[in-house]
């Protein structure tokens, strides 16, 4: 797919993903800080494209995740996965290296 067709389609998920969140361009803009209700109206025609480093702070201003944002398919993780995910989380250090030493040797284990 070539840049412009990607900026353009970016651009429609801006400004649909802004009208979505009930916000005038103006508004959007200065959540975003620094940028100007002009250099969004290019992004959403498809002129031009935002930063990489805007593009965080510019999917939490539109209450949606960077995969909505860009386009992607969001991962999925099942029940278990994420219950895993949880609780490591809830891990001190020693713990999260216990876990990933157990994983390396199982990793080992079935690539051998």
């Amino acid at each position: 797919m070539d840049a412009e067709i990607m900026r353009r389609e970016l651009g429609a998920r801006i400004k649909s993903l802004r009208l979505r969140a009930g916000f005038k361009q103006v508004e959007l803009a200065a959540k975003l800080g620094g940028v100007s209700p002009n250099l969004l109206s290019n992004w959403e025609q498809g002129y031009s494209a935002p930063n990489i480093f805007l593009l965080h702070d510019l999917a939490d201003a539109l209450h949606c995740s960077l995969y909505e944002l860009l386009g992607c398919a969001e991962p999925v993780l099942s029940a278990d996965e994420i219950a895993f995910l949880q609780a490591y989380r809830a891990l001190d250090d020693n713990g999260k290296h216990t876990v990933w030493a157990v994983i390396d040797s199982q990793f080992l284990r079935i690539t051998r």
